[in-house]
């Protein structure tokens, strides 16, 4: 890193401490949007409906009884232990759409993690004079190794598992059917997740997404970039993608 921060210009260096700023700035603002606590779910059991449960639960009716295992037009008005749900997994489907409320703050980091990647592939990864000879000084992984394991360990485990990429394309489509509370806030979330997208391609996924940043992470292990380098032959890849794709078709 020494050569390379050696070799960038005024200008670079004022792009570098600006975007550091402005990704700091934008974390927190989120932060300070962030509510500070959430009101206590009180204790659901399995004399209630599906009706009483579902304000508490942040969800839909749909929602609720397919976690429940139940149809989706299973009676919202009849005690769910008359449908046959046992405490035990009321208690755990309860845990698990709890552990499903969004992050205001994630979206910022986010936002800030695809600004700073944005700024350093398209301003500060070649430095400002860097001649050809001096290629081995160029977009040193430092930088983005940092931002892999700040997205893994902010956005995927501090913060929650949502939002994020994977889940905002997913509640889009379950908002049609009904199987999402508010439509807005979730085509709001998809939009966001477009949006940053478009203005960076291909860095949603690469620097800010959790899976994506955790999956970059353990490809840059030495032993698993030498197994990259082993080409798998064709006979077997296109086996293994005729029979996922005749998978499908059943």
């Amino acid at each position: 890193m020494t050569p390379y921060l050696s070799r960038l210009s005024r200008a670079q260096i004022v792009w570098l401490v600006g975007s550091l700023i402005a990704a700091a700035a934008i974390c927190g603002l989120g932060v300070a949007l962030q509510p500070r606590s959430r009101a206590e779910m009180p204790p659901l059991t399995t004399a209630m409906t599906i009706r009483q449960m579902v304000p508490h639960l942040h969800t839909t009716g749909k929602a609720l009884a397919k976690e429940l295992n139940l149809p989706l037009n299973a009676s919202k008005d009849r005690p769910v232990a008359e449908l046959g749900v046992s405490q035990e997994l009321l208690d755990a489907v309860a845990a698990h759409l709890a552990g499903h409320h969004g992050s205001i703050a994630k979206y910022f980091v986010f936002a800030a993690l695809v600004l700073w990647g944005l700024v350093f592939l398209v301003r500060l990864g070649r430095p400002d004079g860097a001649t050809n000879r001096e290629r081995k000084i160029w977009y040193p992984r430092a930088p983005y190794i940092a931002a892999l394991v700040l997205a893994v360990a902010v956005c995927g485990f501090a913060l929650g598992k949502s939002p994020n990429p994977m889940e905002g394309a997913v509640k889009l489509f379950k908002a049609m059917v009904g199987l999402q509370p508010s439509v807005p806030a979730t085509v709001g979330a998809f939009v966001f997740f477009v949006a940053l997208a478009t203005v960076g391609n291909k860095l949603v996924c690469g620097w800010a997404c959790p899976f994506g940043a955790l999956q970059e992470l353990a490809y840059s292990l030495p032993i698993l970039r030498r197994v990259k380098r082993w080409k798998v032959p064709f006979w077997c890849s296109n086996s293994v993608r005729t029979g996922l794709f005749l998978v499908m078709l059943l």
